[in-house]
């Protein structure tokens, strides 16, 4: 149903995931809600911080912190605007709590521990959790067969030159993303990054270091560029829109380059390629198929990181000698 009794548009609200990565994912979901309801008005609520991000949307974006308003009151702070729908992508039960108490008419989530009583059109897993990608456990939600959705982050012309007023970037660039918040079980080795720099140093590529602050401290040639810390979202997406190839662990990087659809090489350790990989028909995955792997654990229980540290500088430099810079 594309509008209400009285003709009116439909109103639509989508609490969108924390994590910078699943937040990317999720802008499959969006697009498809969006193709599905074409004159519908779609809000977002995300993460305070990620509100001025380029996310898809035909709305408002409405930032959320649990330090202003708990669940219950920042959803009955959303009561006036009387959404017809409301979908609840983060698993956590306050997500769903949110969701009711917003008055929505339909509020709809996938099951879970302690969010039955907040969905009145809960969606059960078609196969176990974690066992297809995060993107197809989305689009359950919309309860139709549909082909696989793909990120997507359309970015108007003339913002990425924008957003980069001030940062002086190579002429031709490959950006290396050491980082990964979720901890070091994600986190290809440092002296690895080093080496492969040294390697692209020598190409007539110059490798640009991205991530936050203290991402990166090992020397570099000086062809290199590190811009750690020296970024907000908003540039750190303009710059990898400009990136020949990104080079990144599994990642908000890796996501935002995905939802790009440039040329990407993903290092995975401790998580699965299945559920999180890049859904990007221009990237590389690269991991090692260990007995204890994926194991989802932010630090390796068995000390020796065997999943990263088996994957060489040289192996990822060869993989990116076969993409077409």
């Amino acid at each position: 149903m594309e509008a209400k009794l009285n003709d009116t548009p439909l109103k639509i609200c989508v609490r969108c995931p924390n994590w910078l990565g699943d937040l990317f994912m999720s802008t499959a979901f969006i697009t498809r809600l969006m193709e599905l309801h074409p004159h519908a008005q779609i809000d977002l609520i995300v993460k305070k911080g990620f509100e001025n991000l380029p996310l898809p949307h035909r709305g408002k974006i409405i930032p959320f912190t649990k330090k202003a308003f708990n669940a219950i009151a920042f959803g009955l702070s959303l009561r006036h605007k009387k959404y017809d729908l409301f979908y609840v992508l983060p698993p956590s039960p306050s997500a769903a709590v949110m969701a009711y108490f917003s008055g929505a008419t339909t509020r709809i989530g996938l099951i879970g521990t302690g969010r039955m009583l907040w969905l009145n059109e809960p969606v059960d897993y078609d196969r176990e959790p974690r066992s297809q990608h995060l993107i197809d456990e989305f689009s359950l939600l919309f309860k139709e067969t549909t082909e696989p959705t793909y990120p997507s982050l359309p970015l108007a012309e003339g913002w990425a030159t924008e957003q980069l007023q001030g940062l002086k970037l190579p002429e031709k660039f490959i950006a290396l993303a050491p980082g990964a918040i979720y901890g070091p079980a994600k986190e290809w080795p440092l002296t690895h990054w080093q080496e492969l720099a040294n390697l692209l140093s020598k190409t007539g590529f110059t490798p640009l270091i991205i991530g936050q602050e203290g991402d990166f401290d090992l020397d570099l040639p000086k062809e290199a560029v590190n811009f750690c810390g020296k970024t907000n979202l908003n540039q750190l997406i303009a710059l990898l829109s400009k990136a020949s190839l990104l080079v990144s662990n599994d990642s908000g990087a890796m996501h935002v380059m995905s939802a790009l659809k440039k040329n990407q090489i993903a290092i995975f350790g401790s998580t699965s390629t299945v559920w999180t990989g890049p859904r990007n028909t221009s990237a590389e995955v690269v991991t090692v198929n260990l007995d204890c792997a994926p194991c989802f654990q932010r630090t390796c229980k068995f000390g020796h990181y065997d999943c990263l540290t088996q994957i060489t500088a040289e192996s990822i430099f060869g993989k990116i000698q076969s993409f077409k810079l």
